[in-house]
C-alpha cells in the first residue's frame, strides 16, 4: 500500500528521475520502531506491535527489492526510464 502511494506522489508532484527514486525507496522500506513507542505510550498492545515490527523488519529482504523493482519498473515505463 505505501509502495503504490509513493508511486502516485511521483507521478502527481511529477518528480525528477533521482527525486522519485529516493521517494520510491522511503515508501518501500519496512517501518520504524517508533510504532512500538507511541504504542507504549498510548496504552496499547506492546507485545503485537513488537511481533509486527520484528516480521515485518524480517520479511523486508525479500520484500523491499520486490516492491523497488515493481514500482521503478512502473515508473520507468511512463517516464521513459531510470537512469541514475
Amino acid at each position: 500500500l505505501v509502495p503504490c502511494s509513493g508511486l502516485l506522489l511521483c507521478f502527481a508532484f511529477g518528480l525528477d528521475q533521482v527525486q522519485a527514486l529516493g521517494v520510491l525507496f522511503i515508501a518501500c522500506a519496512p517501518g520504524g520502531i517508533y510504532s512500538n513507542l507511541t504504542v507504549f505510550f498510548t496504552g496499547g498492545d506492546v507485545a503485537l506491535s513488537l511481533l509486527i515490527t520484528i516480521l515485518t523488519n524480517a520479511l523486508a529482504v525479500f520484500t523491499m527489492p520486490t516492491s523497488l523493482f515493481l514500482t521503478t519498473s512502473a515508473y520507468a515505463s511512463q517516464t521513459g526510464g531510470v537512469s541514475v
